[in-house]
């Protein structure tokens, strides 16, 4: 709790003065921080999951054209290209 010195120590009668506020009024800054954080860790999932997607991607098609290759190979094709 904070407490103001008085302006002259004689002035000094010993009161406290306390303020209140209402919860929703008193919290509202951290309650718009904490959705602020929320929403900043959605985008940024999203924004990984985007990013994962597309890596898988770019390692999956070569992998799926070996596997054709060799798919037509087993099948008794002729000068099937293994890339």
């Amino acid at each position: 709790m904070a407490q103001l010195k008085p302006r002259h120590e004689t002035a000094d009668l010993g009161w406290l003065a306390v303020a209140r506020a209402p919860k929703d009024l008193a919290y509202a800054p951290v309650n718009a921080a904490i959705l602020q954080v929320a929403l900043l860790g959605v985008v940024a999932a999203l924004f990984a999951m985007g990013l994962a997607w597309i890596v898988a991607g770019s390692i999956s098609k070569p992998l799926s054209a070996i596997q054709r290759a060799a798919q037509d190979v087993l099948s008794g094709k002729v000068g099937v290209i293994i890339p």
